[in-house]
């Protein structure tokens, strides 16, 4: 009788086990997410902030780490066959007879590292207008 006790709890003791690993797993997933709401929102807040010039290289929020890295984008001319583009709209409104506004088109990559290990790349663009 105390054998088939002892059995009985061990099978109860795996089974609860069991049960325990599945429901960890689960919680795990619900989490992710969550996670990737709370690094969007964050790579979105520095991306804002990189390109009025007020953020930091890396840094962190709460449980998240952030690092920013920036590269300057080169546009090549090709040859085409299709018509000229309209002329661009300048700083003094819809006037074709000045010169568009010239600046570096720059390309923002923000690594977000969230609590979980997880690396979130969220990419932005910037272009600087030389200064007058």
């Amino acid at each position: 009788m105390l054998i088939e006790v002892l059995v009985a709890l061990g099978l109860a003791l795996l089974f609860l086990v069991v049960l325990t690993r599945g429901f960890e797993t689960a919680w795990s997933r619900a989490r992710v997410p969550a996670e990737t709401a709370w690094a969007l929102a964050l790579a979105k807040e520095v991306a804002a902030q990189f390109r009025d010039g007020t953020s930091s290289d890396a840094g962190t929020a709460g449980d998240f780490q952030y690092a920013t890295e920036l590269d300057t984008i080169t546009i090549e001319k090709l040859d085409s066959t299709l018509p000229p583009a309209p002329p661009a709209i300048t700083a003094q409104g819809d006037d074709s007879s000045q010169k568009p506004l010239q600046g570096d088109l720059k390309a923002i990559t923000i690594n977000v590292t969230g609590p979980s290990g997880r690396v979130y790349e969220y990419e932005s663009i910037k272009l600087d207008f030389p200064q007058n």
